[in-house]
């Protein structure tokens, strides 16, 4: 494990609205009349190049992915920075600076080059990074997770909103599960259709499969 510095930039809180007042019709038109600074902050800002200009940087592989503590998070954390101060924002975080430190858990995925899953006398393996990718949320030095068995829960989904229990007729302690993706969505009248709630997310499943007591969880 190692230890690093999660930085983000901060600015004062403040409401800007766009050309035609979209945002406050949104929020509170009748209570909030923008002044002319805000009017004129928001035709400067509020475009499509100026937009696609900060994207375009904060996108590009020059960053390296941004990750935290690494140079293309250092690299936009400047560049945020300075797009904040063109502005005319005022720093908010402590001493008056722009960036707020945070430290965070760094953990690097030592899995296995190949994961071998049997059953009788078939099996199949794959490979790491090819075929599938393997992490643990716990900040521990070592975790290891024996040969056990692997036990399908659908979604791996309890919603009781919906009478859905994924979990309901199986024990899953100490086991590992294989979770579909998603969440149901044949059926507009059960998770809202095609809209993706937060049932379907990834998040959602790892840990629904740790609150059940499992070993690990595929998705």
């Amino acid at each position: 494990m190692k230890i690093v510095r999660f930085l983000v930039a901060l600015a004062l809180s403040c409401q800007v609205i766009g050309p035609g007042g979209n945002l406050a019709a949104q929020t509170a038109s009748a209570q909030y009349a923008p002044t002319a600074a805000q009017k004129a902050a928001a035709e400067q800002f509020i475009t499509e190049a100026y937009l696609r200009g900060n994207i375009r940087f904060l996108a590009s592989d020059l960053l390296e992915g941004r990750g935290p503590g690494t140079r293309g998070d250092e690299l936009s954390m400047s560049y945020i920075t300075a797009q904040f101060e063109a502005m005319g924002l005022q720093p908010a975080a402590a001493n008056g600076s722009w960036i707020q430190e945070v430290p965070l858990v760094g953990i690097t995925s030592g899995a296995p080059k190949t994961m071998t899953f049997r059953s009788g006398e078939k099996s199949v393996s794959l490979q790491h990074y090819e075929e599938f990718i393997a992490g643990s949320g716990r900040p521990q030095e070592e975790l290891t997770v024996a040969d056990t068995e692997i036990v399908f829960v659908g979604y791996g989904i309890q919603a009781p909103e919906y009478q859905w229990d994924d979990f309901k007729v199986v024990d899953v302690r100490g086991k590992i599960l294989l979770m579909m993706n998603n969440d149901p969505a044949d059926d507009p009248k059960m998770f809202a259709g095609s809209k993706r709630l937060y049932y379907g997310r990834w998040d959602y499943k790892y840990a629904q499969a740790a609150k059940m007591g499992a070993a690990g969880a595929f998705i």
